[in-house]
């Protein structure tokens, strides 16, 4: 180990990722890992690019929430290949997948109050999607329902993609009873 770090800080040190193999990932497909840390894994040509992949791929696994925990270990390659590595991902799913938050919130240059709750849970398909709603009701009698779904990079999909849909009704002035309600849908990719 010591000759590695030695030979690390003189000048770079060549490899190439042999393999990446996913352990523990109970819910969430292994390809949906594989995707996104094998893109950055398998572009390092060096030990230190190999480390900073490492690095960003650990960083992106824990982001969404999706696991508890996820360790990157690099273990030398095949011996029939010098200069190789195999690159081991172990994941542990995210207990809880779902939580929710309520609040009460004041806006003093409005003068306007509102209470709103909202709910996610994560990884209901295994693809890493995420599913969200939120309701916020306001004291000047507004309110909207939203509901969406985030889904990352899947096989036939080349971007993630997201769609929400809301509700929306307030009324249209203070002495007046008549209300404006609205629907909107929003698909991106």
């Amino acid at each position: 180990m010591d000759a590695l770090v030695r030979r690390m800080l003189i000048g770079t040190v060549s490899i190439h990722v042999h393999d990446v193999i996913i352990e523990g990932n109970t819910n969430t497909k292994a390809y949906i890992i594989e995707a996104k840390a094998s893109e950055a894994l398998k572009k390092a040509t060096t030990m230190q690019e190999l480390l900073r992949a490492s690095n960003a791929v650990n960083s992106w696994l824990k982001s969404p929430g999706l696991f508890d925990s996820v360790m990157v270990t690099l273990n030398s390659g095949p011996p029939e290949i010098p200069g190789s590595a195999n690159v081991i991902i172990e994941v542990q799913q995210a207990g809880n997948r779902f939580s929710g938050e309520i609040g009460a919130y004041t806006k003093a240059e409005f003068k306007s109050s509102s209470v709103e709750g909202s709910t996610k849970y994560k990884n209901l398909l295994g693809f890493g999607d995420l599913w969200d709603g939120s309701i916020p009701y306001g004291f000047d009698h507004s309110a909207q329902v939203s509901a969406g779904v985030y889904l990352p990079r899947l096989k036939a999909l080349v971007a993630p993609a997201t769609a929400r849909a809301y509700l929306l009704t307030q009324r249209s002035d203070e002495l007046s009873n008549s209300q404006i309600n609205s629907f909107g849908l929003s698909i991106a990719k």
